[in-house]
């Protein structure tokens, strides 16, 4: 994996940081512009996101037995997080 991804892992360690340098702060910021400088990378992160996929299915956890399983709470959250208030 290279660091020029979105999802890259930061690209100086937070163990390795606070045995060395003082001011923590100022390497995770860095850490933050340079992965915002970053282009994200289309095959990389496809890459990721399909093994990630193959996991899932190998886990068990996909494909879903019943898609419709817990829709009925799936609908009540959404009810709830779009409440809309007019005052």
């Amino acid at each position: 994996m290279t660091a020029n991804g979105p999802l890259s892992k930061p690209l100086i360690k937070r163990k390795f940081v606070q045995r060395m340098i003082q001011n923590i702060h100022l390497i995770e910021e860095l850490n933050k512009v340079l992965i915002r400088s970053s282009t994200p990378d289309y095959f990389e992160n496809l890459a990721l996101f399909e093994g990630l996929y193959r996991e899932a299915i190998a886990m068990g956890a996909l494909p879903l037995k019943d898609p419709l399983e817990g829709i009925e709470n799936d609908i009540r959250l959404a009810r709830v997080l779009n409440v809309h208030k007019t005052s």
